[in-house]
């Protein structure tokens, strides 16, 4: 066996949550192209790049169902039961770890196997993780250099890679809010108050300090708040719940 495991590693066991329906198939679609005309082929199994491109969109995005009497389309990922789904999962998912590895195992992983979305993984835990943009299952409070502005943010996954979404995704409101003259987050000096070891109750601590602080850049200010945090603590502790007689 390659894997070696020692006192100095936790070994991890993960999947991608809905794959298949989510795959982003226009870029899925690309590689493919890619991978099947490399080394400057013309023609792959009589198919011009143009032509296999066409017949992967067809299979794809123009996949019609039906629900209630209703008819819709697929717009994006694979249908349940299509052939072609492993086939993009996996594609997606080889490119996605030629394109992170690097920096995954200066994350700390030392051995990495994967079965299309399923992942078995180690990390080195000897040197404890200290930097908070490599800390999962937090809340964060990231203000503002220049005024007395923040936003508070859940992050299930790896926070630099939510952080890097803040800087460059147009729906943020970290980013919405840099667009204005003189107005600059403080990505360096992110400060973690909490954390949980679920994403429902993650989910319940962020609302909480929402409420409680009230920062300034964060939408989940309104009359339903009280009633989601309610609605998730009876889904997080089931327990708890109050039953008839």
């Amino acid at each position: 066996s390659q894997l070696e495991p020692n006192e100095d590693s936790e070994m991890l066991s993960f999947d991608v949550e809905s794959l298949f329906t989510n795959v982003p198939t226009l870029e899925t679609i690309e590689q493919i192209l890619d991978l099947a005309h490399k080394d400057g082929k013309s023609i792959f199994h009589g198919l011009k790049r143009d032509e296999l491109k066409h017949l992967l969109i067809v299979c794809t995005q123009e996949s019609h169902f039906q629900i209630n009497g209703e008819y819709f389309d697929q717009t994006d990922g694979t249908a349940m039961g299509s052939p072609l789904g492993p086939l993009f999962a996996n594609i997606f998912m080889s490119g996605f770890e030629k394109k992170h590895m690097v920096e995954l195992k200066k994350l700390g992983i030392s051995f990495w196997k994967r079965y299309v979305d399923d992942i078995f993984a180690t990390l080195n835990i000897k040197d404890n993780i200290k930097k908070n943009e490599d800390k999962s299952l937090v809340v964060y409070n990231i203000k503002c250099k220049n005024f007395e502005t923040n936003y508070i943010g859940k992050c299930k996954g790896i926070l630099s890679y939510q952080i890097s979404e803040h800087k460059k995704s147009s729906k943020s409101s970290c980013c919405q809010h840099e667009s204005s003259p003189g107005h600059t987050m403080d990505y360096d000096n992110i400060e973690i108050i909490d954390k949980a070891d679920t994403d429902m109750k993650l989910r319940i601590r962020e609302l909480l300090h929402v409420l409680k602080r009230k920062p300034s850049l964060n939408k989940q200010l309104n009359s339903q708040s009280n009633y989601e945090i309610k609605t998730l603590i009876i889904q997080a502790y089931p327990q708890h719940r109050k039953t008839s007689d």
